[in-house]
């Protein structure tokens, strides 16, 4: 069963796997970081996969 899963600071390092393995089970990933404590470089590898990314700080949601 496909799943839309949305993870908080994806960014990070942790984050990547667990992005990786949620997308390699055909997973819906959305995903919100504010870049405070990851660069974004941990998931560069993911920019040709079909997700959803919000750039903002979850306070402010």
């Amino acid at each position: 069963m496909i799943k839309r899963i949305f993870i908080t600071g994806g960014t990070c390092f942790l984050s990547s796997y667990l992005w990786d393995r949620l997308i390699k089970e055909g997973h819906d990933i959305l995903c919100a970081d504010n870049f405070f404590a990851g660069s974004g470089s941990s998931v560069t590898y993911l920019m040709g996969i079909d997700l959803t990314f919000f750039s903002m700080e979850m306070l402010n949601a």
